[in-house]
């Protein structure tokens, strides 16, 4: 190392120390703050929910619109004041990122921090106007009605797709005569995390694959990650104890020059992942999909990460999907490397079944364009990959097995001709800024439950996908008044159920 690396190495480690507290005692702080608040709410509203679906199928329809009425009021003042709260503690905790930043001398993690602060008070400021002009409330109340011709619309489609006794049989196991009716899938989510010496750290950063120094959010002098993701990297004594506090610049440049103390590297955090789980299932919850997950995210917030070790660079940079190229530049073959992956790691076990899901957080997902010479012309970082759904979009009702789907999507299990699952499941990395990382979870799992990309303009939806050609703007972005944050159509959950029905109807 040069004497200007060192004396890098000597300013930003004497004082990565004081900005790791700092950082530290806030995220604790107001995680575990944001924990009670939203458990509290959460609990609260889950009963006035429960409460106004017992009456909506126990009271008829009159007493059962006052309920949606009067339920949609007091979950809306719930609702509010757990945005709220949550966006001022995000807040603090966006400028406890900037203090840390700048302690660091981390000139794109300052700069991240700072626009992560401009959001956070922006839907601050979009919350208390929400509140002001009703929509907290108008919002839940239309959601209660809707949940409850959703569940209407299910027992109907039940009934004209089964025939006695299994009719019966597939009501009891979803349980449609209780309010908390729906599908209850189990999700087992894994976070990919490599340390050295099992995987090549020190020649990957010399070769540029990564920058151990960005990625830890530290001073580097190699790259200027402006708007990329940060991970976790931790050192290891000499027993393989993890250290409390992230790795510092000198932990860093001493491992590159010689091999200690050795790194562990997550794709994610614990608060990362706990914001992923709320919002997917606060959305499949209101889809009459209920998951359950391996994680128990509760009060303390940081509870360990369910891990996947890897040990190959190619796992690092992990391709999901590859597509081969005719000499039209048109799509001839599609092969699901991510499924294969599933598969081939033991993640997806052989015998586990469609509707239990397999969730990655990986460090990247990378999809590979292959032309008809057998060149590689590009490599696209996308944001997430649902494996073992054969999707086509934009054909007529008439073209797809699933019937009655009004979305123009087909979705289908992939099977083996002896009807064998295929490596099913879903991966999302995270993305920049942290509040959309939280919406790829549900947007991937939207897919693994039937849904596509089309006809959904405007970033209200949740299944919005710029890559695939959505407009941005849109009529639909009222919805934020009535939503506050992405959801699911009344279309996107009568599809989903029409999905679950046709292709998952032997499940269960």
């Amino acid at each position: 190392m040069g004497w200007f690396e060192d004396l890098g190495n000597a300013v930003s480690s004497g004082v990565a120390v004081v900005a790791d507290v700092v950082e530290t005692v806030v995220e604790t702080v107001t995680d575990t703050a944001e924990n009670v608040v939203d458990a509290g709410a959460d609990a609260m509203e889950d009963s006035v929910d429960y409460v106004v679906d017992w009456l909506n199928i126990n009271g008829g329809a009159i007493v059962g619109g006052i309920a949606n009425v009067v339920g949609g009021i007091v979950n809306g003042a719930l609702d509010a004041v757990q945005q709220i709260v949550g966006g001022i503690l995000h807040i603090v905790k966006d400028v406890a990122g900037i203090v840390g930043s700048l302690l660091r001398l981390d000139l794109p993690g300052l700069i991240n921090a700072v626009l992560h602060l401009l959001i956070d008070v922006g839907i601050l400021i979009l919350d208390v106007l929400r509140t002001v002009l009703l929509g907290f409330f108008i919002g839940h109340i239309v959601e209660n009605f809707e949940r409850n011709s959703l569940r209407r619309f299910v027992n109907r489609l039940l009934g004209n797709n089964f025939a006695e006794p299994r009719r019966t049989q597939v009501r009891n196991a979803l349980r449609m005569g209780d309010p908390l009716w729906g599908l209850r899938p189990h999700v087992t989510h894994k976070t990919l995390v490599m340390e050295s010496p099992a995987m090549p750290l020190a020649a990957m950063h010399n070769d540029r694959t990564l920058d151990l120094f960005s990625m830890a959010g530290v001073l580097s002098f190699d790259s200027f990650g402006l708007f990329a993701p940060r991970f976790t990297v931790k050192w290891l004594d000499e027993k393989g104890s993890e250290s409390t506090f992230p790795a510092s610049r000198y932990h860093i440049a001493k491992f590159l020059e010689t091999g200690q103390p050795n790194l562990r590297i997550y794709a994610q955090t614990p608060s990362e992942l706990r914001d992923r789980i709320q919002f997917a299932t606060k959305y499949f919850n209101g889809m009459g999909i209920r998951p359950s997950w391996n994680h128990f995210i509760t009060v303390p917030q940081r509870t360990p990460l369910v891990t996947h070790s890897i040990t190959q660079v190619s796992e690092f940079n992990l391709v999901c999907a590859r597509d081969f190229l005719d000499t039209d530049g048109n799509v001839a073959t599609e092969i699901d490397d991510l499924g294969n992956f599933l598969n081939d790691t033991g993640l997806k076990d052989p015998t586990e079944g469609e509707t239990n899901m397999t969730s990655l957080t990986p460090f990247h997902v990378l999809v590979q364009v292959i032309d008809a010479d057998g060149n590689l012309t590009s490599t696209d970082d996308f944001f997430g990959d649902t494996a073992g759904r054969d999707i086509q979009e934009g054909g007529s009702d008439s073209d797809c097995q699933t019937p009655n789907r009004d979305d123009q999507c087909c979705s289908l299990v992939q099977r083996t001709k002896d009807r064998r699952q295929l490596g099913s499941g879903v991966a999302m990395r995270n993305v920049y800024p942290g509040y959309f990382s939280k919406i790829v979870m549900a947007h991937e799992m939207g897919h693994y439950f039937g849904l596509c990309h089309i006809n959904h303009n405007g970033v209200q939806n949740i299944m919005f996908s710029n890559v695939a050609g959505n407009s941005v703007f849109d009529w639909g972005l009222f919805g934020y008044y009535l939503n506050a944050e992405p959801y699911f159509t009344g279309t996107d959950k009568r599809n989903a159920w029409r999905f679950i029905v046709d292709q998952l109807r032997n499940e269960r």
